[in-house]
């Protein structure tokens, strides 16, 4: 079957994700399904696959007998997905001494969402630890009759399946089936099984934002959501950190900015001195003051469900309530929350209030009187009137939960997929097409779509993206938060030029926050440079005696937002650069660490940054020598 035709059958199955039921219920059906092998059908091989995640080699059921496995049917832009990734850890925790695995089977809805590269991203993004497989065109999905995202099926130490659950809110009954299903085979002495051979994708990013999710640009300031450093960064458009609101460590703690915690914060809306946060992993609305430095929350509990995007008016914080498919409006002086618009169903749906429907909003930008939306799982962009009583719904672009892809042109013919982050800049729309890896520019009154950044493939250099989460206007630019690579780009639409914002004197937060190194990166300005000529540069790394570079650790060069990875050891980088007219500078940042020179001795982090000016008059130079400077 082609996969939207699939896709097309799915239609039927949606409006499980918040419910759910659990298919065998209570020890009896575990016991008599033991001693029962008619009642409970040989689990399908888990094949075709296009690979294997966080293993050292594909498993198969053999590789399971003797373990109780919890497989585990996910999309990773489904946000009922993400909302069970937590439940699984416990799960895993709680049954870390027992036979037990969870094996998660990637079915993809979005095109993107089936690169194995991708999945690999979003197993580290989420600190997934346990095997992933990716499904080939839903071929292990079919085979076990698997019709929504998330479905989760039990499989007994013997192989045969005993359940299956879909949707959220299926926590309790899983672990409930997973303690019987243990105590029923410990009884019969099916148990045992070898470790699995665990490949461990997961890792704390060491660069200095981590899958920044949000920007948002307010003047001259800059605040950017450094979401898996689970902290908000606050800067200036020069580039000048001001200042860091959160430890860095995951958690729910107000107070002071060096103690307070977020957990995968994204959104951002400010007004004046109060910056307000959409806290997305733990489901709540904090609310900073940046002139008392402090952090505290207003609003939690109840229907708010991954908050995914702010924005604000005099009187109202505007919601996009993603985990809902609903956008809230919290009044200001009251902290009351209500819907908006939305009813909760997930249909791309125009009308007023809750007689409209939406589909995992995801993004908001306030325009006077109208609130535009990213619509994500409905690959649209949408509006509210806000003018209206009840305010009103219309859609701008989109057709619907699986009609999506890469196609500009006019608002009938116009495809996006999954976009994240809207945004207006001079009447336009721009637009996060996240899973399209570009920025599109969409006529709000017409719905026509074109493409202004990005090739349509994930990528690092200077005209290319890597899944953008959230988009900012300011002045004539555009803010990006380039999510997967891990930084900020600024773009001038009318100029078409991009460049990464280098964000100086940030660091990754230490296990107990803070900088990793007191020093601030050190700065090398050097004589000007020619533009329109390629120019070779050898990078030298020199550090002062008793230290020496680490022979073990990792280097890096960051060459105007494109990073490239290094061999360990001190040898010299060969690099080339070609500024082209209009360049005022090219930045070079180099990444490595020092040690002294005796066992166990303690390692820092070091970054020096080149600036090399570009001038009409600077010296055509065909080579160019750096050395990172020594104490």
């Amino acid at each position: 079957m082609h996969r939207k035709q699939l896709l097309l059958l799915l239609v039927a199955a949606l409006g499980l994700g918040l419910g759910g039921a659990w298919l065998l219920r209570g020890s009896a059906a575990v016991a008599q399904s033991a001693s029962d092998s008619a009642s409970r059908p040989k689990a399908p091989p888990l094949e075709p696959s296009l690979g294997w995640i966080n293993t050292s080699r594909p498993l198969t059921l053999a590789d399971l007998r003797g373990k109780v496995v919890l497989l585990d049917f996910w999309t990773y832009g489904c946000i009922n997905c993400i909302h069970m990734i937590p439940v699984l850890k416990e799960l895993e925790e709680k049954y870390m001494d027992e036979p037990f695995a969870v094996v998660g089977v990637h079915s993809a809805k979005f095109e993107t969402e089936g690169d194995v590269e991708s999945i690999r991203r979003i197993v580290q993004r989420y600190g997934i630890e346990h095997p992933v497989v990716v499904d080939d065109d839903y071929g292990i999905w079919k085979k076990y009759g698997v019709r929504a995202w998330p479905t989760f099926v039990l499989i007994d130490p013997e192989g045969y399946v005993i359940g299956r659950a879909e949707g959220e809110g299926v926590g309790d009954a899983l672990d409930r089936s997973i303690a019987q299903t243990l105590k029923t085979f410990r009884e019969k002495g099916s148990l045992g099984g070898a470790p699995l051979p665990l490949a461990l994708e997961t890792k704390r990013e060491t660069t200095a934002l981590a899958f920044p999710g949000k920007v948002l640009a307010a003047g001259d300031r800059l605040f950017i959501a450094d979401t898996n450093h689970h902290r908000i960064v606050m800067a200036d458009t020069e580039r000048n950190v001001q200042t860091v609101i959160g430890s860095g460590s995951a958690g729910d703690t107000d107070g002071p900015f060096a103690s307070a915690t977020f957990r995968q914060p994204q959104g951002m809306a400010v007004d004046g001195d109060t910056l307000y946060v959409a806290d997305t992993g733990n489901h709540r609305i904090r609310q900073v003051d940046l002139k008392g430095r402090t952090v505290r929350t207003v609003a939690s509990g109840g229907d708010l469900r991954s908050p995914w995007d702010l924005a604000v008016d005099l009187e109202r914080l505007y919601i996009a309530n993603a985990g809902t498919h609903q956008i809230f409006a919290m009044d200001r002086a009251s902290g009351t929350v209500e819907v908006l618009v939305g009813s909760g169903r997930e249909a791309l749906l125009d009308g007023a209030g809750k007689f409209s429907a939406l589909n995992q909003p995801s993004g908001l930008a306030l325009d006077g009187k109208t609130l535009y939306f990213a619509d994500a799982e409905a690959s649209a962009v949408r509006k509210v009137d806000l003018s209206a009583n009840p305010p009103a719904v219309r859609t701008i672009v989109g057709k619907g939960l699986f009609e999506f892809g890469d196609v500009d042109g006019p608002r009938e013919k116009a495809l996006l997929q999954h976009p994240l982050g809207v945004t207006v800049l001079g009447g336009q729309l721009y637009i996060a097409d996240t899973y399209n890896h570009r920025i599109k520019r969409i006529d709000p009154e017409t719905g026509r779509v074109q493409s202004v950044l990005g090739d349509g493939e994930p990528g690092a250099s200077l005209t290319e993206l890597a899944e953008p989460g959230g988009i900012t206007a300011a002045g004539r630019f555009l803010y990006i938060a380039d999510t997967n690579n891990h930084r900020i780009v600024r773009f001038d639409p009318a100029k078409k030029e991009a460049k990464a914002v280098m964000l100086l004197g940030l660091a990754p937060p230490t296990s107990a926050g803070g900088k990793e190194w007191g020093d601030e990166p050190r700065i090398v300005r050097v004589d000007p440079i020619r533009p329109g000529r390629t120019v070779n540069v050898t990078v030298h790394f020199d550090v002062e005696k008793p230290l020496k570079v680490n022979p073990d650790a990792p280097r890096s060069l960051e060459i105007e937002g494109e990073s490239r990875r290094l061999p360990p050891g001190p040898a010299p980088a060969e690099v080339k650069v070609r500024p082209q007219r209009g360049d005022d500078e090219i930045e070079i940042l180099a990444e490595y660490y020092v040690c002294e020179d005796r066992p166990d001795a303690l390692c820092l982090r070091r970054q020096t940054r080149f600036i090399i000016p570009v001038a009409a008059e600077g010296a055509a130079v065909q080579r160019l020598t750096l050395r990172t400077p020594t104490l």
